[in-house]
This record gives C-alpha cells, structure tokens and sequence, in this order.
C-alpha cells in the first residue's frame, strides 16, 4: 500500500525519536548513579573513586544506537475482532555479527480514521515458556509503533532473528471499513560488529 512522503518522513522520523529517547532514557537513568550521593562517595574514597564510577556508568550504557532500518513485508489486517499471526523473520546475510531488534509499525488507512492504541492488541509470543505477552503500542500521526528497545540481540552472520506476533484489530464503530497495516522492520544498532 502507498504511503504519502509526509507520513513516511514522519514515520521515520518518530522512530528516530523514539529510539533517541530510549537511549537517552537509559544514560539519564544510569547516569542518576552518580549524582549527589556518588559525588559523595568519591570525596570519602578519594580522587580514585571517580574513575570508578565513570566505569560502571560506561558498562552500563548501550553500546550501539539504532543506525538503520529493514523493512520487511508489509500485511493488511481487517479490523473484524480477530486474532492473526505474523512472523517476523530476518537473516543476517551480512559477514559480520549485527546487533538486531523487531519493531512493528500498524498504520492507519489513508483516508482514516486513524487508529487509536485502544483498537489494535499486539502480543508477543515468548519462546521461553509459549505464552503470548501484551505489547504496549505508541502513536503518532496514525501510526501505532512498539519501541525501540535500548539494545538488541546479537544475530552472527547466517542466523536468523525470528519472533512471533499476533494482532488483533477492533472493528470500528463507524460505517466505514478500516484496515491496518503491519509493516514489521527490523532494527540495525550502529556499525556491525567486527568490522
């Protein structure tokens, strides 16, 4: 399905945020660690104390940001109230090791009405234990998205990154039919590892 510039810039551009806002969420967090009381801790400890902390600080951060995106097979959903599955599947057909994360966009049709977190249940299967767990949706400009995690997996070159979901979309109260969109994509964290 066509996408207009407009929502496609913005689309990118969320996901840019988001993902700039998950990083930076993670080094506020872990740089509150040496605040005050870390401050505090050094003048008892002496000048060495601060490097200490500047190193457990940098292990704690993410090694990589999200460089890139994979875009993968687009799919339509009707919004009739039940549950479809879809999996994600990318190999890593590169001759380095990549750091890799799924991410789900569901769009709303063009001519609207936009879709709202409430109308879409998006779950994942975990393969620890088969159980289908809920996943939070964000949105922005008729766009639902899950967030970009703070880090990804590692993925050698020739495996596969294969995850399980399942979405279900609210039949809308008004005359017009609605369909969303799946576009699953596939998260690249900054340069492959190795090279």
């Amino acid at each position: 399905m066509p996408r207009s510039t407009k929502r496609t810039a913005v689309t990118v551009a969320t996901s840019l945020l988001v993902a700039a806002g998950a990083v930076g969420a993670t080094l506020a967090t872990h740089s509150g660690n040496g605040g005050a009381a870390g401050g505090a801790t050094a003048a008892r400890q002496g000048a060495a104390a601060p490097l200490a902390e500047v190193r457990t600080v940098a292990d704690t951060r993410p090694a990589e940001v999200p460089a890139g995106f994979v875009d993968l097979p687009t799919s339509p959903v009707s919004a009739d109230g039940q549950a479809h599955d879809l999996t994600v599947h990318y190999r890593n057909t590169g001759t380095a090791t990549r750091t890799v994360a799924p991410q789900i966009l569901v769009e709303s049709p063009d001519s609207g009405p936009y879709l709202a977190p409430a109308d879409v249940k998006l779950e994942q299967l975990d393969p620890a234990d088969g159980q289908w767990r809920t996943v939070q949706l964000g949105t922005q400009t008729g766009t639902l998205y899950t967030t970009i995690p703070a880090s990804g997996r590692q993925l050698p070159p020739g495996a596969d990154l294969v995850v399980g979901y399942r979405v279900t979309v609210q039949p809308s109260s008004s005359a017009a039919a609605r369909v969303a969109v799946l576009q699953p994509r596939v998260v690249l964290f900054g340069p492959a590892v190795g090279s």
